[in-house]
């Protein structure tokens, strides 16, 4: 098992159920929080930044299926990215 699916699995416990249609993804303060923590524990574990960042994808895309991967990964960028990223 990779170390993204280990965070993938202990993340699942505390995510709640994926979002409807009508869910703002980008102003998400729970999404975000999501991401941030997934792809932070896992930097902070060692993980390669590449490995953290599909994971962190992995976890937001099993909260939005709707979304396209596009979307999903312009979102987490943006996220990680900005201030509370760093």
């Amino acid at each position: 098992m990779l170390a993204g699916e280990v965070a993938i699995l202990a993340l699942g416990s505390k995510m709640a159920a994926p979002m409807d249609d009508k869910h703002d993804l980008i102003g998400c303060d729970e999404c975000r929080a999501i991401v941030l923590r997934a792809y932070g524990e896992l930097r902070a574990h060692g993980v390669e930044e590449e490995s953290a960042f599909r994971s962190a994808l992995r976890v937001l895309s099993l909260r939005h299926p709707e979304r396209s991967a596009d979307d999903v990964a312009a979102v987490a960028s943006k996220w990680l990215s900005g201030p509370a990223g760093h």
